[in-house]
């Protein structure tokens, strides 16, 4: 990437000195700060870093039909903090358990609603603790009021956290 980058870096040297116009053109050490300070290239090299975390925990967990949420739509929601907050191991594991339990608690409401069977949604909601580690009691009263097909714990966490199809 920094070869890339150094390629075309000198390939604008290049140009701008076989200019013919009289307009005075940027220094190399001017397109070298300009290079460096590009949020976008900072933002992909992050990016580029967390992303295999996301997905070594996303491929884990099992995931409600149709609340799969990619690792790609994950850092859609880290991308804009991305430079204020630390990306390491744990930050994957604690976000993807976090969509994971939101996307199976959304699941746990819907299955309630419509009266079907809440087995596998149970299994789903007490998979998710495996990565949310101080968690296992939101997860284990969701699991359990569904026994009754009660969802008062659920859509509090749903409410509390923010938990919506997007997420």
């Amino acid at each position: 990437m920094a070869l890339g980058a150094a390629t075309a870096l000198f390939a604008l040297v290049t140009l701008s000195a076989c200019s013919s116009t009289d307009e005075p053109s940027a220094t190399t050490e001017q397109k070298q700060s300009a290079d460096a300070n590009a949020p976008q290239s900072a933002s992909a090299d992050r990016r580029e870093q967390f992303l295999p975390l996301l997905r070594k925990y996303h491929d884990q967990l099992t995931w409600p039909p149709g609340r799969d949420v990619t690792p790609d739509e994950m850092w859609q929601g880290i991308a804009p903090n991305s430079g204020q907050v630390v990306l390491d191991d744990t930050a994957a594991q604690g976000e993807v358990g976090f969509r994971n339990l939101c996307a199976w608690a959304l699941t746990a409401i819907d299955t309630v609603k419509a009266a079907k069977d809440t087995a596998d949604v149970r299994k789903g909601l007490l998979q998710s603790q495996k990565l949310m580690p101080g968690g296992e009691a939101f997860s284990q009263a969701m699991a359990d009021e569904l026994v009754l097909d009660n969802i008062e714990k659920t859509q509090q966490f749903v409410a509390a956290n923010k938990c919506d199809d997007s997420s």
